[in-house]
């Protein structure tokens, strides 16, 4: 591997291990779907601001504008409106998609912190039967009590 991909490679490790670590700490996290939902929701409420402004505008066109003039504003307004909802229903599908996502994140960090668990119990137990071994025979003591030598 040439020394630029190896850089490479090592800026995305130092990345991916930052974002880790954030993803790992429950305040970090926290910050970060708070960061994304907050993003999503100001974007919706523009967009309903703005569908609520046309459709206002809409409503004065038709009152002020003259038949053939008012045909043109309304299918104009129309078309942005619709562009619009559009837009809207994919902030609404991106919403839905980092809820999935949110949730994938947390299973799988739940799952690490788990095997991390069950690693340390493990190595715990090793140890214990590490200890066990290194005892004479006459100072083990058994589940049941000091047990009997031969």
């Amino acid at each position: 591997m040439g020394a630029r991909a190896a850089r490479v490679l090592a800026r995305f490790m130092d990345v991916a291990r930052h974002w880790f670590d954030r993803i790992c700490d429950p305040v970090s996290r926290a910050a970060i779907v708070e960061a994304a939902w907050r993003s999503i929701v100001d974007a919706e409420l523009g967009l309903r601001a703005e569908v609520d402004g046309l459709t206002a505008l809409l409503a004065q066109a038709r009152a002020e504008a003259q038949p053939a003039a008012e045909s043109e504003a309304i299918v104009s307004m129309r078309e942005d409106i619709a562009g619009l909802r559009v837009q809207l229903n994919r902030a609404d599908v991106t919403l839905q998609e980092l809820k999935q996502s949110v949730d994938g994140l947390l299973a799988w960090i739940r799952a690490q912190q788990e095997q991390k668990i069950g690693v340390r119990t493990r190595r715990a137990g090793v140890f214990e039967r590490l200890r066990m071994i290194g005892r004479p025979t006459a100072t083990r003591i058994s589940s049941s009590g000091p047990s009997e030598t031969s």
